[in-house]
């Protein structure tokens, strides 16, 4: 099971999530794991995962690359530039940015966000997110955002697939 399918896992156990939804952890990396409507894992047509680390962002960023840009890279750089405050409110504009791709590819009824980076930053950029996601075209849904309960959301995510296999 990689990183992302375990995060998305832990959604099982997240009250408020409205399946098919997609779950996004930020920390070294970014990774997505997908859950369907009917509340099973979904993968790539070639059953591995789900790898958009290489999709681009438009940013000033010096790696546009997804796994950089929204991972702690692109945030160090940011807190270099900026500041702790303002670097997790640009942040979440980057973030908010790939949300609005991602509801392209996917229509998502909810978007968890796990991870380090969400787990600490979170209330800083949860609005320049949500700005950004005033984007969607309006023929897509416009998913719920939440936070994942979970500080260690891919150890939720495995134990409850360990439960499913029992």
């Amino acid at each position: 099971m990689n990183d992302g399918e375990a995060h998305a896992l832990a959604m099982l156990r997240t009250s408020g999530v409205k399946f098919g939804a997609v779950s996004v952890s930020l920390g070294t990396g970014v990774g997505i794991g997908v859950i369907g409507a009917d509340r099973r894992i979904c993968r790539p047509c070639s059953g591995e995962n789900w790898d958009v680390g290489d999709f681009q962002l438009t940013t000033r960023a010096s790696d546009k690359s997804v796994w950089w840009a929204l991972g702690s890279n692109g945030l160090r750089e940011l807190e270099s530039n900026m500041g702790s405050e303002a670097a997790a409110m640009h942040f979440g504009s980057r973030l908010g940015a790939f949300f609005v791709q991602l509801c392209t590819v996917f229509p998502p009824r909810t978007i968890v966000v796990s991870g380090g980076i969400a787990n600490r930053k979170w209330k800083l950029m949860r609005s320049t997110v949500a700005g950004e996601m005033t984007r969607i075209p309006s023929h897509f849904d416009h998913p719920k955002l939440i936070p994942s309960p979970f500080e260690e959301a891919a150890l939720v995510g495995a134990a409850q697939a360990l439960a499913y296999l029992c």
